[in-house]
């Protein structure tokens, strides 16, 4: 009897699973308890102050004009195509243009967030370089809001999907990063990255919390209930 509940209990046991779990589990620990112990045990010594080397206006209005006369062009299009109702090439749908067009805005919003952050970090203090910044923050935001724009028209023919939900939910933490990255450059003391993680993490929560599976059902019924009743 004790071997058949032996059997029993471990007959399915993947100890393979087991070792890979325990590994990462082991890591974890000692990364956290040498950061716990560092915090708690270190020695506090002077060290000399490292000088920041900044780079020169010129190159980073250089830089930054370029990606900015790109993003200038790339906009022109999203309004040709996607707000002035011009049609689009012959070989393409407007259900490819949504679908595709909203992970590649994602990335590029993605990427300007990152030059973004170089520039405000190593860029050399001056006004051009700030107002460029602050260009390439509203063409982001106008890019972004293309994006939404794209996700909602396919949203509104084919349904709310768990992906197109989370869609929507990352693009408005996307914003919101975009409105905290336009503050940092007003007050340079607030911890910005720190900020946008601790909002991320808020973000993951609401949504677990929010039952998506309900939103999307919901949103789904409205919708096509409201379409049924205008035909």
């Amino acid at each position: 009897m004790f071997g058949y509940f032996l059997a029993e209990v471990f007959g399915e046991f993947d100890f393979s699973s087991f070792m890979a779990h325990a590994i990462v589990t082991l890591i974890a620990f000692v990364l956290f308890y040498s950061f716990i112990w560092n915090i708690e045990f270190r020695k506090t010594e002077t060290k000399p102050e490292s000088k920041t080397i900044a780079i020169d206006a010129v190159i980073c209005c250089v830089a930054l004009g370029v990606v900015c006369a790109v993003y200038v062009l790339f906009c022109g299009v999203s309004f040709t195509y996607l707000f002035a109702g011009a049609g689009l090439p012959p070989d393409m749908t407007y259900a490819e243009y949504a679908r595709e067009g909203f992970a590649q805005t994602v990335t590029v919003c993605a990427i300007n967030l990152i030059v973004f952050g170089a520039a405000l970090r190593y860029g050399a203090k001056h006004k051009a370089v700030s107002v460029l910044m602050c260009i390439l923050l509203a063409l982001t935001a106008v890019m972004l809001f293309s994006g939404f724009v794209r996700l909602k028209l396919y949203i509104d023919v084919y349904g709310l999907t768990w992906l197109r939900l989370i869609s929507a939910w990352f693009i408005i933490y996307l914003a919101a990063t975009i409105i905290i990255c336009a503050v940092k450059m007003a007050i340079a003391k607030i911890p910005a990255a720190a900020i946008c993680a601790m909002i991320l993490l808020g973000w993951y929560l609401v949504l677990g919390f929010a039952n998506p599976d309900k939103l999307t059902e919901n949103y789904n019924q409205s919708y096509y209930s409201e379409a049924a009743d205008s035909v």
